[in-house]
């Protein structure tokens, strides 16, 4: 059984057990501060180890359920419809159709890949419903 009494600046852990005599640990504040700071720079480490790996809330891969795109890979969680389950799905490619804005983190059409940029024409109807669709461009292409 092990008691802990408190002293100024220590901390006092007696054990007696029947097979061992008394013992008595004095630790300081100062150890006992870097023994927390080490233990949880451990648990740090060891969650950071797992995070390539897929999860159940994120880190989802394409085809998989979600609410958010912060969830996804892609960063895209994508709705092809009102009634249907979202799910994450790649990024729009060069000339392909993308949707600059989301609805509460859920894309109709997901936003274009690193580099492009969603060419959209902006209209306060599409601003309200969400129907501002444009097409992925290479800002570098001089296609205008």
């Amino acid at each position: 059984m092990a008691d802990l009494l408190y002293s100024p600046g220590t901390l006092l852990c007696t054990c007696s057990c029947p097979e061992s005599p008394r013992r008595i640990l004095w630790l300081p504040y100062d150890q006992m501060a870097s023994a927390l700071l080490l233990l949880l720079l451990l648990s740090l480490a060891s969650a950071l180890s797992f995070s390539h790996q897929r999860g159940l809330i994120f880190n989802l891969d394409n085809g998989e359920l979600c609410l958010q795109s912060a969830q996804c890979k892609s960063s895209c969680c994508h709705k092809t419809g009102v009634l249907s389950l979202a799910r994450c799905a790649n990024r729009a490619a060069e000339n392909q159709e993308c949707s600059p804005k989301s609805i509460y983190g859920v894309y109709y059409k997901c936003p274009c890949e690193n580099g492009l940029t969603c060419e959209a024409d902006k209209s306060i109807v599409g601003s309200i419903t969400n129907t501002n669709y444009g097409i992925c461009q290479d800002p570098g292409s001089s296609s205008k």
